[in-house]
């Protein structure tokens, strides 16, 4: 198995603390602390194991389980000439927990098909929500014909001409009874709001609902980095991988380090990720 979580990044801001920092300026209002609310961000350990009769037994450390869907959308020309018109790109996240087999064979179908979607000019782009429908009906193919168990989110943002749509966190899979169930909205609209996937779920929820309870600041990976840390012989293992998700783009940081340090940063580690003046965006922060 493995865990994974979602949540979005919240942040206490002091305006007070900002106003000092104009070099004494007096504020011309009252001063109030507020929540800035961030992205959305997702992380997962990086274990794969397989049971055996002696138990699990890990087969790497090294999987990424948190993983990019590129969107494109090609429309016909609305003078109805031949060829099509590129519309729209952008990506969305998939991250996954349970079984390797179906969960992989999802992705890899999900991405092949969503890469090049047509449509016939001034059709309305599809939503996320109709998208995350599109890939757990994969999703229920695979795990039907496997018969193994797996769960996944699809989090991004409904393909839009203009505007920026919010984010949005769908669930699907298997319940604990093995019934599949579609995909189903999640709600990260309150602060300290989260949701698991994968084992061990009972005991890291705890971890994170105290750490919120500290800070409305804390970073949920955290009690995932704690099991891992722990080496208990158990299905978590590995490294943290992150991702943030942010209008139509996902970061990836893989191999999240040190969690005192805070979120990653993009173009931290510009020894590796940087080609000449162009930086990676998100790339081992």
């Amino acid at each position: 198995m493995t865990s994974v979580v979602v949540w979005r990044r919240r942040e206490l801001m002091d305006r007070g603390s900002l106003i000092e920092a104009w070099e004494g300026e007096p504020p011309e209002f009252p001063v109030e602390p507020w929540i800035h609310e961030g992205d959305i961000w997702l992380a997962a350990d990086s274990r794969i194991s397989m049971p055996t009769e002696h138990g699990r037994i890990p087969t790497t450390d090294a999987a990424m389980k948190i993983l990019p869907i590129t969107l494109r959308f090609f429309q016909e020309h609305e003078d109805g000439g031949p060829g099509m018109t590129p519309t729209y790109h952008s990506e969305i996240a998939f991250a996954w927990a349970g079984d390797t087999q179906p969960a992989s064979a999802t992705y890899q179908l999900a991405t092949s098909y969503l890469k090049a979607m047509h449509g016939p000019a001034f059709e309305k782009f599809p939503t996320i929500s109709d998208i995350a429908d599109m890939i757990g009906r994969i999703g229920a193919r695979y795990a039907g014909e496997t018969e193994r168990r797996f769960e996944a989110f699809v989090v991004g943002q409904t393909p839009h001409r203009t505007g920026n749509p919010p984010v949005q966190v769908f669930k699907f899979g298997c319940d604990e009874a093995g019934r599949l169930y579609g995909p189903r909205e999640i709600d990260l609209s309150q602060p300290g709001s989260f949701h698991l996937l994968g084992s061990h779920k009972p005991e890291i929820s705890a971890a994170i609902d105290g750490g919120f309870g500290g800070s409305i600041e804390y970073v949920p990976a955290r009690a995932i980095k704690a099991v891992i840390a722990a080496d208990a012989g158990s299905d978590i293992g590995g490294s943290i991988a992150l991702a943030r998700v942010s209008g139509g783009s996902v970061e990836l940081y893989p191999g999240w380090r040190d969690p005192d340090d805070g979120l990653p940063r993009p173009y931290a580690d510009e020894a590796i990720a940087r080609i000449g003046e162009w930086r990676a965006g998100g790339i081992f922060g």
